[in-house]
Parts: structure tokens; C-alpha cells; sequence
């Protein structure tokens, strides 16, 4: 009985992992880092501008919160 649960829980551990991995969304190529700690709204647009884009803030919607650049128009 006590084989019979620990395969259970194995198989219920994986199932888990399997479909929490598959949650990764696809990072737009125009977002270059995660907006984690300090690294704020301010931090991305002074990023952004330096490699030359017009803007950019924090984009909440991805997992982490990722720091994406407004392409010019």
C-alpha cells in the first residue's frame, strides 16, 4: 500500500511540474529583462532609450514581469 501511494504521488508530481512548465510564455524579442527588485519602470525606459528605442516599461501580463521597448514607428 505504502509503494502504491508514493507511485501515486510521483506520477501526481509530475502531472503538476509537467503542466506548470508549460505555462512559459514566449518572450517578445522586443523585451530584454525581468523587472524584479529595484529594477522599476524608470530602469527599463533609461535601458530602452540606450539601446536606442523610444521606450519601454514594465509589461505585468508575462511571467516574471518583463521589461519590454516600444519599437519606433
Amino acid at each position: 500500500m505504502k509503494r502504491f501511494l508514493t507511485l501515486l504521488l510521483t506520477i501526481a508530481f509530475i502531472i503538476v511540474m509537467a503542466t506548470t512548465l508549460g505555462e512559459v510564455e514566449a518572450v517578445p524579442d522586443n523585451c530584454i529583462k525581468p523587472c524584479v527588485g529595484p529594477y522599476d519602470d524608470s530602469h527599463c525606459l533609461a535601458d530602452c532609450r540606450k539601446r536606442e528605442f523610444r521606450g519601454g516599461k514594465c509589461d505585468k501580463r508575462l511571467k516574471p514581469p518583463t521589461c519590454c521597448c516600444t519599437i519606433a514607428a
